[in-house]
């Protein structure tokens, strides 16, 4: 079965995204694999080495929160959709997003996060790296847009502003989500 890929970063809805797979009935997983681990660092891992994106961790129908910021390391997984692509080319990608300004002031006030942020990089202050943010958003939504232009197995969701639906629908030929399973989960104050 082809597999659902949401490659955006966290705090855009990711575990309500998870959720609703899940509970429509297909295993996903959300920031880690059970037994092997982080997501994020697996997937950077392999593709560094020029391996399968996932190897042997290849278990799941649905993958979210691609990201790994804890013990001083930093990954965004999300951003080696090329690598994931080139194994998995007939998935699901959705670009799960929401308007920058939102996703900032969300991933900012997610825990400590922000301040882990700044601890495990080479950021000098807040402002520093809410503009690394902004420059990174820019650019992952602009290359991902560009690379899956005229390709059907993409979808770009905007989790404020599009009805869960248009996800329903685009992932209908092969997966039956349960639209009434949908909730908002990890929302951050």
């Amino acid at each position: 079965m082809k597999k659902i890929w949401f490659i955006g970063f966290n705090k855009t809805g990711t575990t309500s995204l998870h959720h609703l797979v899940q509970a429509s009935g297909y295993t996903s997983w959300h920031q880690s694999i059970t037994y092997w681990g982080s997501i994020a660092k697996i997937i950077e891992r392999n593709a560094l080495a020029g391996l399968h994106v996932l190897g042997e961790a290849d278990t799941g129908d649905a993958y979210s929160d691609l990201c790994f910021l804890r013990d001083g390391k930093f990954v965004e997984a999300n951003k080696w959709f090329k690598n994931i692509y080139e194994h998995y080319p007939d998935s699901y990608y959705v670009l799960n997003t929401r308007p920058m300004g939102n996703w900032i002031k969300s991933r900012a006030n997610h825990g400590d996060f922000l301040q882990r942020y700044i601890n495990w990089t080479d950021c000098k202050s807040r402002e520093e790296a809410l503009e690394r943010w902004r420059i990174s958003y820019r650019s992952h939504h602009s290359e991902v847009e560009t690379f899956f232009k005229g390709k059907n197995n993409f979808l770009k969701f905007d989790i404020e502003e599009d009805n869960v639906q248009k996800l329903v629908d685009f992932l209908s030929a092969d997966y039956k989500i349960n639209v009434d399973k949908w909730r908002t989960y990890n929302k951050t104050a």
